[in-house]
């Protein structure tokens, strides 16, 4: 399942999988102080260990800063479709999931090492649930554009 998300006063997004190539297609203006995002939710829960990287494949362009975020089943709300194991009865965070800041637009594919990624464990590695790309401004003041396409998602050894 694919889904996008934006935050912040005169911020949008938009996204689709095109369906003849089933690529995540990915739009979004981001106004100063807001974000957008989209991402890819797993039917079930993927190991992806603690070694190899994450691979995707991307075209398209953005002026944004993009952050890749992996999102767990035990990070995941227990309100969200479909559900995760965090919630306001577990009194634990939903909010702190492995992340690699700043990552590089200036080619494809993006290649990130597991180890990069922030709070990233062998328990987070055992119960991937999802994939997140988040945008932001990159110049106090300046809003930001992206236009991309986001295909061939992949952990690499």
């Amino acid at each position: 399942m694919a889904f996008h998300y934006n935050g912040g006063p005169g911020t949008s997004s938009s996204g689709t999988v095109e369906s003849a190539t089933q690529t995540l297609r990915f739009g979004a203006s981001v106004a100063m102080g807001g974000y957008a995002g989209t991402g890819i939710v797993f039917d079930t829960c993927q190991a992806f260990g603690t070694t190899g990287a994450l691979r995707f494949s991307f075209t398209g362009s953005t002026n944004c800063s993009m952050e890749i975020q992996l999102q767990t089943y035990s990070l995941r709300s227990a309100t969200d479709m479909p559900a995760g194991g965090c919630g306001s009865s577990t009194g634990s965070p939903c909010m702190n999931t492995a992340k690699a800041p700043n990552v590089s637009t200036s080619s494809s594919p993006v290649t990130i090492p597991l180890s990069s990624f922030s709070n990233w464990n062998a328990a987070a590695g055992n119960e991937v649930v999802g994939v997140l790309w988040l945008l932001t401004t990159k110049v106090v003041g300046t809003p930001c554009t992206a236009d991309l396409r986001i295909d061939d998602v992949r952990i690499i050894p």
